[in-house]
């Protein structure tokens, strides 16, 4: 479930990445002096620089250790200061038990995202929230001999994810953008501790 999520989100981001080259592609031989001085409407990428850490409690024990992943957002700029969007990704963990070194933790997740951005010179600095859901896998290990799994816990549960978005976007070009981006997921399930995940990620963003 949470592979198909992340390819459905990079799938999507990708569809208005070629949408925007192909408009580009067009409005640039035509009016290229304007360009610079257009508002965006949009932009999109990928988030392919990620890490931070994961904290979570399952039934044997506490996690607590760096992730790292991947992912991707699109943002739609409305009115002056609002923005909206979608944003999705996976971050994943590896963890010590006593007699084994292969223990995992894994979250996908997607969903959409609200809140404001301001355009100013060669910065742009957006807030957002993200509300949303995914799926955690966790695989934990109690006693491993080579590769032979003696005793071992497979545990996959849905989650409803909350996180804030802070980024800040420099332009290299009219299109291209760097983007920093700092957040701090939380993974909510009823069964389950809460998982908190913050994370800095690093991408590229295409902009129209």
């Amino acid at each position: 479930m949470l592979i198909k999520l992340c390819y459905k989100t990079i799938f999507f981001i990708f569809i208005c990445f070629i949408l925007n080259n192909n408009s580009f592609s067009q409005t640039q031989s035509i009016k290229p002096e304007l360009n610079t001085e257009k508002k965006e409407k949009y932009s999109g990428g990928m988030l392919f620089l990620q890490g931070g850490g994961i904290i979570y409690s399952n039934q044997h024990q506490q996690i607590k250790d760096i992730s790292y992943g991947f992912g991707g957002i699109l943002r739609i700029y409305l009115y002056k200061y609002l923005c909206v969007g979608i944003y999705g990704g996976t971050q994943k963990t590896n963890y010590h038990t006593q007699l084994s070194k292969n223990s995992y933790l894994q979250i996908g997740y997607g969903g959409v995202i609200v809140g404001g951005s301001l355009r100013k010179n060669n910065f742009r600095y957006s807030f957002s929230a993200c509300l949303g859901g995914g799926s955690m896998k966790n695989l934990h290990i109690e006693n491993q001999y080579k590769q032979t799994l003696l005793t071992s816990y497979l545990y996959k549960n849905p989650v409803f994810i909350v996180s804030p978005l802070l980024s800040v976007d420099y332009f290299i070009s009219p299109k291209i953008a760097l983007t920093l981006q700092g957040t701090c997921l939380f993974g909510i399930n009823a069964q389950q501790n809460p998982l908190y995940n913050p994370c800095l990620q690093i991408g590229i963003l295409f902009n129209h």
